[in-house]
């Protein structure tokens, strides 16, 4: 659970921004079923990394109890946005069985806005029952989960001398906050190295772990525990002493650390289609064909949309997905309905102009870190692209409309920076994008990934490894 915090944190910080082959190359794994640990009260400090620039610290606190254990997880940032300093926190309170499985947890994330996300659970019964928290609600999850699920970061922990053999594979179940269930996590023993720790050489293994899309490397002792976590997203945990976790950090400005070059400039405005190739990533992992983007190869097309003057919504095969209400997009609340009887056109499309141009002219333009609740980004009345993106869709969704969030890239300057905006279904998927009052949004918009949170975190595999060049574009 601790990793998984996070991994939130890190979305949070970006998005604003057969047979026979097979069986050989990827042997059966081993489910971890370990024995009970036998671990003593500790308090582990670590060094927050982005780009080998120090942004903050974490520390972890493990302390035996006489069923189990209590885990504590702390962690501060300190970076900037667009010349805004922010200062993020996350905290984690967990009480496990002896050999690390969920009790019973709490988390939280404080951001410059408060605490806009927190959570809690308990496994009883066979089943997980948590509480999701943000400032307009609560949702109560109950899964069924015969054996309780472990915390990520404890799984490092459990892997002693016997198992840490090279080339080892094991699978556990982690509960995953963002999907809202459980999933199976995967590690593999890559193999023995030395590795210098506090003016000391020690041996250490090298660890691939796999969930919930996204992977990560640690490097793992079975005398001293977690030494080093590396994500793909460019996040590194270093285990340190607490005075040089405690150092002051470098702001580092998190926007133009991860902005991709795009070799060419020109001006989207006015242009009615473009190609890009893309390099760096598995194509393939994400949501690049479809709607008004073609992909062929590593080539992609993309076309400005036609917006026709829709009177009627034709229903399509799954059409209530994109009308129902999440814990984060709220639908039908009194004010969001005011607010479209003000802006109602005589069609479909013109009520969604009206409703994209209302929130462009509404929200203030601030780098917000948080994760948006729409009902939370009405009160504010200031935000990103994030908290744009999901009060539009709140809207679009309350008026009968369907839409989806939709994530990715977009042009500025001579770079693509993370960016989110808003696809709104009009008999054909259409992007449109309120934070810079684009109706439909234009083609420098690139498209990975569709949905919220449980999606979003896909973004993290890009970060420092997409490539993007401008091939052509038309007029």
């Amino acid at each position: 659970m601790e990793r998984k915090i996070k991994k939130i944190v890190e979305l949070i910080l970006f998005i604003g921004w057969i047979p026979v082959a097979i069986l050989y190359f990827f042997p059966p794994t081993t489910t971890l079923t370990p024995a009970a640990v036998n671990i003593s009260s500790q308090k582990q400090w670590w060094v927050v990394l982005f780009n080998e620039k120090k942004i903050g610290y974490s520390y972890l606190t493990i302390s035996p109890q006489s069923t189990g254990f209590f885990i504590s997880d702390f962690m501060y940032l300190k970076l900037s946005t667009l010349g805004k300093i922010q200062i993020l926190y996350s905290n984690l309170r967990a009480k496990t069985s002896k050999d690390f499985r969920i009790i019973s947890f709490s988390f939280s994330i404080t951001t410059p806005s408060g605490v806009n996300f927190s959570g809690k659970g308990v496994h009883k019964d066979k089943k997980l029952l948590v509480t999701l928290s943000t400032p307009a609600g609560k949702e109560e999850v109950s899964l069924n989960s015969p054996e309780p699920p472990y915390l990520p970061d404890s799984v490092y922990l459990l892997l002693n001398k016997k198992l840490l053999k090279p080339g080892k594979k094991y699978t556990f179940p982690i509960y995953d906050p963002l999907l809202g269930k459980e999933i199976i996590g995967k590690i593999k023993v890559i193999a023995e190295i030395p590795y210098r720790f506090i003016n000391t050489v020690i041996k250490a293994y090298k660890v691939h772990f796999d969930y919930a899309s996204t992977s990560e490397e640690a490097i793992v002792s079975p005398d001293v525990g977690i030494l080093e976590e590396r994500s793909s997203g460019g996040f590194v945990l270093k285990r340190v002493t607490k005075e040089e976790a405690l150092k002051p950090a470098k702001i580092v400005n998190i926007i133009w650390s991860v902005a991709i070059p795009s070799y060419k400039k020109f001006n989207p405005e006015g242009v009615k289609s473009a190609t890009y190739k893309l390099r760096g990533i598995n194509l393939e992992d994400f949501d690049l064909d479809g709607g008004v983007q073609r992909l062929e190869d590593d080539i992609l097309f993309i076309n400005l949309a036609k917006i026709p003057e829709t009177k009627k919504i034709k229903p399509f095969p799954g059409i209530k997905r994109y009308l129902k209400e999440t814990p984060f997009i709220q639908t039908g609340d009194p004010h969001f309905k005011k607010i479209i009887m003000k802006n109602r056109g005589f069609t479909i499309t013109e009520t969604a102009r009206n409703l994209t141009h209302w929130v462009f002219h509404y929200l203030k333009k601030v780098p917000v870190i948080s994760v948006p609740s729409a009902l939370e980004v009405l009160k504010m009345k200031k935000g990103d692209c994030n908290e744009h993106a999901v009060l539009l869709t709140a809207l679009m969704r309350t008026a009968g409309i369907p839409a989806r969030l939709a994530a990715g890239v977009v042009y500025q300057d001579g770079y693509f920076f993370y960016h989110a905006w808003v696809e709104i279904y009009l008999n054909s998927w259409v992007p449109v994008d309120p934070t810079f009052n684009q109706f439909p949004a234009d083609v420098s918009h690139i498209r990975f990934i569709i949905g919220g949170l449980a999606n979003q975190i896909k973004v993290l595999n890009m970060i420092n490894r997409i490539k993007i060049k401008i091939m052509d574009y038309r007029r």
